[in-house]
């Protein structure tokens, strides 16, 4: 299972899960009471640029998640009061990491546009602190 149907499969064991805890006050697994967390797609540019997005909650609700401009892929933030129920009342936090989806296939002009980000920034190199750091 991968993307939209592993989070909706996630939520949906979630969800059960915290329905069997309410009901019977049995942790029927471990990690019941621990974080619950996702993993939410987003373009280059909103990573970038910074967005608000909807993330789906245990709830049936969305909430909107502020990305920050200039998000890493990999980041992980916490929505306060959206993971699982806990026994003794409240919710847990949601962590949702981001994962930067990159196009498969692009358009003649987003090829364009790429390449000129990439003439823009070609003096950036994200590697430098890597390297030095491995010679250490």
């Amino acid at each position: 299972i991968s993307g939209s149907d592993a989070l909706a499969t996630s939520l949906v064991l979630a969800k059960a899960i915290e329905k069997q805890v309410a009901t019977t006050g049995v942790d029927v697994v471990s990690w019941v009471h621990q974080p619950l967390a996702l993993t939410l797609p987003v373009t280059f540019a909103e990573a970038a640029l910074g967005s608000e997005i909807s993330v789906p909650t245990l709830s049936g609700e969305n909430v909107k998640v502020r990305i920050a401009p200039g998000t890493a892929n990999g980041r992980t933030l916490r929505v306060k009061g959206h993971g699982l129920a806990k026994k003794n009342g409240g919710h847990g936090d949601l962590y949702v990491t981001i994962d930067i989806s990159v196009p498969q296939r692009l358009e003649e002009r987003e090829r364009a546009l790429l390449e000129e980000f990439a003439a823009l920034t070609a003096n950036a190199d994200p590697r430098v602190d890597f390297f030095r750091r491995a010679k250490e």
